[in-house]
């Protein structure tokens, strides 16, 4: 594009990025009219990007307030490991992302989950066997078959419109469940499994739970590893899946270029960044609803989505890394999976497939306790409670890292699970076009909202739009 002037493709973090391409004096004085401006260059704006170049719209700019590509997804280099310290895992029925990834030739491989596992309850440890959790009995199948029947009748496309939607959605998941009668054991482990791998609380909203698991293909597709949403993991992680996109269209892509304000009209933008005014034909928005709070819109935005907006919650995030010499806890007979600890919500092995030092990574998922605490507390505190889940060499890492994805300047929080009242009141606007204005990132996904493959696909969405 003769506007920009180019820099080398440089690499920060796993993702490799555009390091800060200039608008040139020429174009300052006679703007060019793109096709497409597309603010966000996370998995959704980067999608939407490579599905309007595939079909030969070439005349677009990407706007990207980091220094870098790829949004909630993000490796850390620890120990010459790329871990990922944001989205990472992929399964079954997440379709557009696989696609995206084999035409990337992008490989992946099985998420270790060999051995026993730890429950800690009661202040003790638990080792239960694969074979153990599946069979524990007919009443949690009969539980996760009676949820998914509930499930299967909302709407994948339109939730507010399930009978009844405003009475659920006014209800917290345990208030919906304590007054449906589901508070037995079975209903109590399913649930609190599935809110934690949504990423969210017992007091999110009892539809956006009903919604999620319908959109996720039902409680066995949230919750599982071996044939679930946590089946698999790419070689490199998911930063492979950035690094490729972002090496075939840097040339379209401009970083540390805040938004601070769009215009729109009935069929122009224009998008100022800093002291520049860019202008398009379209634009799509790949950032959360609380994200786009940012912005100055003019005119203002309709009631609904501007509701939208100031009313969505964001859930922080934090995981953590900690390295060793060996995965040890495989020679015990171990998984690397615990769960139940006060810091350590749980852990998981996180030992990337390509590792030629032979180096063993556990992956934390921290609780808000340990938020927390100072980082030296916090660190002194994930090492007790990891010996007691394996024993004394957990006392010997080589290397530690974490991602609090709460304090990220750009993404206020990790996942969003939404409270009470906001899906029947905004949901609607979710996916509605404004003019030339069209939204994706994974919050405006019908399908695996919150995951990668919910990006890809309102990416898609957002371009196919934008072509009509």
């Amino acid at each position: 594009m003769t506007h920009l002037t180019r820099r080398r493709f440089m690499s920060l973090s796993a993702a490799s990025v555009i390091a800060g391409p200039h608008i040139s004096a020429h174009a300052r004085n006679n703007p060019e009219m793109f096709d497409t401006i597309i603010i966000g260059a996370g998995l959704s704006g980067l999608s939407a990007a490579h599905r309007l170049i595939e079909r030969g719209v070439t005349n677009i700019l990407i706007l990207e307030a980091r220094d870098r590509l790829g949004g909630r997804i993000y490796s850390q280099q620890v120990e010459g490991l790329s871990l990922e310290a944001g989205a990472q895992w992929v399964g079954p029925g997440q379709t557009r992302l696989l696609a995206l990834a084999d035409t990337l030739n992008i490989e992946r491989y099985p998420t270790f989950m060999t051995g026993k596992s730890i429950i800690r309850w009661m202040r003790r440890n638990h080792v239960i066997s694969k074979e153990e959790t599946f069979a524990q009995s007919t009443a949690l199948r009969t539980a996760i078959a009676q949820l998914d029947r509930i499930a299967a009748t909302v709407p994948l496309s339109s939730p507010w419109n399930y009978p009844g939607a405003k009475k659920i959605d006014d209800l917290s998941v345990a208030a919906w469940a304590k007054q449906s009668g589901y508070t037995g054991p079975p209903y109590q482990e399913l649930l609190t499994e599935t809110i934690d791998a949504l990423g969210g609380s017992p007091a999110m909203s009892a539809l956006d739970y009903l919604w999620s698991v319908r959109a996720c293909g039902g409680h066995d597709s949230i919750n599982r590893f071996e044939g679930g949403a946590q089946d698999s993991r790419f070689i490199g992680g998911p930063s492979a899946i950035i690094e490729m996109m972002g090496a075939r269209m840097y040339d379209h892509i401009r970083v540390d270029a805040p938004v601070t304000s769009i215009r729109y009209g009935s069929d122009t933008v224009t998008v100022n960044v800093e002291d520049l005014a860019l202008q398009a034909r379209k634009c799509i928005i790949a950032l959360s609803p609380l994200d786009m709070q940012r912005i100055e819109f003019t005119p203002g935005l309709p009631l609904d989505r501007r509701g939208l907006n100031q009313n969505w919650r964001m859930e922080p995030g934090f995981k953590a890394h900690i390295i060793y010499k060996t995965p040890f806890w495989r020679s015990g007979g171990l998984s690397g999976l615990a769960v139940g600890h006060k810091h350590i919500e749980a852990s998981l092995d996180n030992t990337p497939a390509l590792n030629t030092e032979g180096y063993g990574a556990l992956l934390l998922f921290l609780s808000k306790k340990a938020a927390d605490l100072s980082p030296g507390q916090r660190y002194k505190s994930i090492l007790k409670e990891l010996k007691s889940f394996f024993g004394k060499e957990a006392m010997s890492p080589i290397g530690f890292s974490e991602m609090n994805w709460a304090n990220d300047p750009w993404s206020g929080g990790c996942t969003s699970p939404l409270p009470p009242g906001i899906l029947t009141q905004y949901g609607p606007a979710l996916f509605k076009n404004i003019g030339p204005l069209h939204f994706a990132g994974t919050e405006a996904a019908t399908a695996w909202r919150g995951y990668m493959e919910g990006a890809v696909r309102a990416g898609e969405r957002a371009a196919d739009e934008t072509q009509s």
